[in-house]
C-alpha cells in the first residue's frame, strides 16, 4: 500500500507526516505501508519514520 501526502512547503518537517503515521496505525492489518511526502522543494530526500 502506499500513502501520499502533498505540501507546499520546500521540505518535509515532522508534523507533515502525522496523517501518514495516523493512517499506518489504522491500516495495522500485517500490510506495509510505504508513507511518501511529495513537496515544493527542489532536492529530494528519504526519511526513516518510526514503526
Amino acid at each position: 500500500m502506499l500513502a501520499i501526502e502533498v505540501k507546499l512547503a520546500a521540505s518535509a518537517r515532522n508534523d507533515h507526516v502525522k496523517r501518514l503515521n495516523w493512517l499506518q496505525e489504522k491500516v495495522n492489518d500485517n500490510r506495509r505501508l510505504a508513507r511518501m511526502v511529495i513537496t515544493s522543494g527542489r532536492e529530494a530526500y528519504q526519511r526513516a519514520f518510526s514503526e
